[in-house]
């Protein structure tokens, strides 16, 4: 794809060598088929003209393109798009979809000009904030007025995209919705929620582990514990799958602490994440607990040995500290209870919030991999989301001392007050 682009743009040329009837475009993601059946145009016209170029390919490409609307980016994802329509232009350069395909792409123009990789992200922007909301104590008509646009836009099989123009759902945004809701009102989204559970379901690997788009497809950590964590509140209904799921998880840690990263590029992103889904199991056989708990202090331990002289977390160890990172290390070194490495970390998160109340931070999601992009709003989400994690890990056990306790100062950082 990106050699195809540059040759696009005139930096290289494009690659003739490749034989365009070898390349397949069926069997993936929406907007990786799309792509791929523009690509194996572009090189099959390269190679050798318009008659190198099928009517299926043709008419594929022009069905999915005019199934998008007049005025909308096929599936919110522009990249797709874009590449779709060098392809359009090169087979059908007269064709009367380039217009409104194009004026598509403007109405999404930033207001520096350039365009971002995707239209939109509301669908799991809502859902993670949602979340964060609700732990903050926001009031609950927030909560279900947010639910209601949430559980409005669930697809027919039961799980959700990243944007309302997508078609394509997948189990990480579907995930974060059921988590959501459950926090919203359980009652309310019951059988919004039953059929998600049944979409997850039917989208695991029956050795345990969920991939992102498609049944069969390669399973990953983060996006496993992202179902694990969804469907927890249901354990005992999918205990089987659970149980080879969180096998799975344990086996995908390295032997550092860590895990692959997935869509994130932060590595705290993904330990977080796992984590937070493993305490989820509940009343884990002996053995299994002493692993979640190994695991638990192999991550930390990484995240307190790769922590920044000005006490943030960078994406990767050596790389300057970011919000993010941060945000995401933060409650896990806080389930340790090491007070230093804690206490230099939130210095630095505190000192890094705007006069609005909100921060910025480097990207952390990668789309297409490995390519980082920015959400900026999601920043926000993150951090809201690591305080309120870190209150409840803060606050100190309810107890009736047997004799007065001498009272102890506050408002350190290190040695948070009730």
């Amino acid at each position: 794809m990106l050699s195809t682009l540059l040759s696009l743009t005139g930096v290289m040329p494009i690659e003739t060598n490749t034989d365009a009837h070898t390349l397949r475009y069926q069997g993936y993601a929406a907007w990786t088929e799309l792509s791929l059946c523009a690509i194996k145009i572009l090189h099959g016209h390269a190679r050798g003209g318009h008659a190198a170029v099928s009517t299926a390919d043709r008419n594929y490409l022009a069905g999915r393109l005019e199934s998008a609307g007049p005025d909308q980016v096929w599936e919110g994802n522009a990249l797709a798009h874009l590449i779709a329509l060098h392809a359009l232009h090169t087979c059908q350069p007269d064709s009367p979809l380039l217009h409104n395909a194009i004026a598509a792409l403007c109405r999404i123009r930033n207001n520096d000009g350039g365009l971002p990789f995707i239209s939109g992200q509301e669908i799991f922007v809502t859902a993670l904030a949602g979340k964060a909301l609700a732990a903050a104590g926001a009031p609950q008509s927030l909560l279900i007025q947010m639910g209601d646009r949430i559980s409005g836009l669930q697809q027919r099989d039961g799980g959700w995209g990243y944007t309302e123009t997508t078609s394509q759902t997948d189990v990480d945004d579907t995930g974060v919705c059921v988590e959501f809701l459950r926090i919203a009102d359980t009652a309310r989204y019951r059988q919004v929620l039953a059929r998600a559970e049944q979409y997850l379901g039917a989208m695991a690997d029956p050795r345990g582990g969920f991939p992102t788009y498609l049944r069969g497809h390669q399973c990953e950590a983060d996006m496993t514990a992202g179902a694990v964590t969804a469907l927890s509140a249901s354990w005992q209904d999918h205990a089987p799958l659970l149980d080879k799921c969180v096998e799975f998880l344990l086996s995908a840690q390295r032997d550092d602490g860590t895990f692959e990263n997935s869509w994130t590029r932060s590595r705290s992103s993904a330990i977080h994440r796992i984590l937070d889904a493993l305490r989820h199991v509940p009343q884990a056989p002996a053995d299994r607990s002493a692993r979640i708990a190994n695991a638990t202090l192999a991550s930390a331990g990484y995240l307190a040995k790769t922590q920044n002289p000005d006490g943030g977390w960078g994406y990767h160890p050596g790389k300057e500290s970011d919000v993010v990172s941060t945000a995401h290390a933060l409650p896990v070194i806080a389930r340790t209870g090491d007070r230093h490495t804690l206490g230099r970390g939130l210095h630095y998160l505190l000192g890094h919030q705007n006069t609005d109340g909100g921060y910025t931070s480097a990207p952390d999601q990668f789309g297409p991999r490995p390519l980082p992009f920015d959400y900026p709003v999601l920043t926000d989400a993150h951090v809201l989301n690591a305080f309120t994690q870190l209150h409840d890990a803060l606050r100190p056990p309810i107890t009736t001392p047997k004799q007065p306790v001498p009272a102890r100062p506050t408002g350190s950082i290190e040695e948070p007050a009730p």
